[in-house]
């Protein structure tokens, strides 16, 4: 009799976790499904700030009035940009989502790159149009719903370019955002937008602007190796004086702050030595001095 109250008792636990299960399952898609959006659906038309230098070489675009929709970790984000005039961005060399106000990149986003596919994705939207697509995936700082941002576009002219060209170009320009179906490599149209540009604020800047923004990024600036890993990496800056390591942040993929679990030895103003937890694995994500940009490093 207790043997087969015993088997009636391990037969209920069987089937309440097979419940549980499927529930946290179910959820897990849900979710998935309601967080792949990355940008929500853009003002009509958004205000746009134009910076030119007087030779008509350079170009930022900064795209305001935007906001996050949200988007997890391990998730991609797609944007794209044209208009009927041929090149006008066809030789961008940067391109980011930055904090408002700032020209900061958000944290959540992975750098963007230019993707063959999601051109021809978007380009299938609205024929006539050539749209290069780009892509970013959201790292493990995930999107938060709702935060302001901006776009900022920087691109080289194409020759013969004046103000009032740049004036009726951005007039007949387009941007698109949506959430990046990475299995399928496909819009997801789970939150796509697409909308003209609005009115333009013109600045003129020195071309020292351009240069300086040309600079490598506090990240670009930092080399860490060996990467992969085993035990121990090596920071090292490539630019004197861009660190001072007095704060090193080191996160793993779960986001937990490891950096107490850490050795870490100064060797000198440009070189900083890490020895890990013999345990870790995995990647592991490295703040040096408050940066909001983060090197990454796999521990093997």
């Amino acid at each position: 009799m207790i043997q087969h109250n015993l088997i009636k008792l391990l037969f209920k636990n069987c089937i309440k976790a097979i419940r549980v299960f499927l529930i946290i399952l179910i959820l897990g898609i849900i979710n998935i499904g309601n967080t792949r959006a990355c940008v929500d659906y853009h003002p009509t038309p958004p205000p746009v700030t134009v910076r030119y230098d007087s030779s008509f070489t350079h170009i930022e675009i900064t795209v305001h009035d935007l906001l996050l929709f949200g988007g997890s970790s391990g998730e991609f984000c797609t944007c794209a940009f044209s208009s009927y005039t041929t090149g006008f961005f066809s030789s961008v060399y940067y391109i980011a989502f930055v904090d408002s106000g700032t020209q900061n990149p958000v944290q959540g986003f992975d750098p963007w790159f230019l993707d063959a596919n999601a051109t021809g994705e978007w380009s299938s939207v609205m024929p006539g149009l050539s749209y290069p697509g780009y892509l970013s995936s959201v790292n493990l700082f995930g999107l938060p719903s709702g935060q302001d941002v901006e776009l900022i576009v920087r691109a080289t002219l194409p020759p013969g370019y004046t103000l009032n060209l740049i004036d009726s170009t951005l007039s007949q320009s387009f941007i698109g955002t949506d959430a990046w179906d990475n299995i399928n490599q496909s819009l997801s149209n789970m939150h796509q937008s697409i909308s003209g540009l609005g009115p333009s604020n013109f600045i003129n800047v020195s071309g020292n602007y351009f240069t300086a923004i040309e600079e490598p990024s506090s990240a670009e600036s930092l080399i860490v190796y060996p990467n992969p890993t085993i035990g121990s990496f090596t920071l090292k800056t490539k630019i004197s004086g861009v660190f001072s390591f007095e704060e090193i942040i080191i996160i793993d993929a779960l986001g937990q702050d490891i950096s107490d679990r850490c050795i870490i030895k100064i060797n000198s103003n440009k070189e900083v030595v890490v020895t890990l937890p013999t345990e870790l694995s995995g990647m592991l994500f490295i703040s040096i001095d408050g940066q909001k940009n983060w090197s990454k490093v796999i521990v093997q």
